[in-house]
């Protein structure tokens, strides 16, 4: 008799535990799914791992309204938003530089650390690994035409610093 009961308790055990988890995994995974609230489509997604540190890397989306999400460890502090005329010129110059037709890795100075910048421009997608061998804010290995949107890139998206 007392036989049940510890296989009846460790039964009732066993579900609640197999509840409380599936109920946990849901909720993980309602976050990660809804973890960016903001509904318009990314324009710019840049990851880098740029500095030889531990913690040493880049997270930056940048959306099609101008709104900016951050996690940043290069120069300057990257703003929250910027205007639709910027927008709208890194659109030209990525128009201007023909991305679509652009490699989809460069080997800036051998391999190492690295950026990668994912583009979604008019529906056409394009992602585009920069890899190197040390943190270089440079790009000088880069076609000219890549290496200019780059900077115009990282110049619109950070705070320009006070001297």
């Amino acid at each position: 008799m007392e036989r049940k009961k510890k296989n009846k308790i460790k039964k009732i055990i066993i579900t609640i535990l197999l509840i409380v988890t599936s109920i946990t995994m849901i909720v993980i995974y309602t976050i990660k799914t809804n973890g960016q609230l903001n509904t318009t489509e990314k324009f710019i997604e840049y990851d880098g791992d740029i500095m030889a540190i531990p913690y040493g890397r880049s997270d930056i989306d940048v959306y099609a309204d101008g709104k900016i999400w951050a996690k940043s460890v290069e120069y300057g502090k990257a703003k929250k938003e910027i205007a639709s005329e910027e927008i709208e010129k890194l659109k030209e110059k990525l128009k201007e530089i023909d991305y679509m037709n652009l490699k989809e890795q460069y080997n800036v100075y051998g391999t190492g650390n690295y950026e990668e910048i994912a583009i979604n421009l008019e529906g056409n997608k394009k992602k585009i690994r920069l890899d190197y061998i040390m943190s270089r804010q440079d790009s000088t290995n880069l076609p000219k035409e890549l290496n200019e949107f780059m900077r115009l890139f990282k110049e619109t998206i950070y705070e320009k610093a006070e001297e």
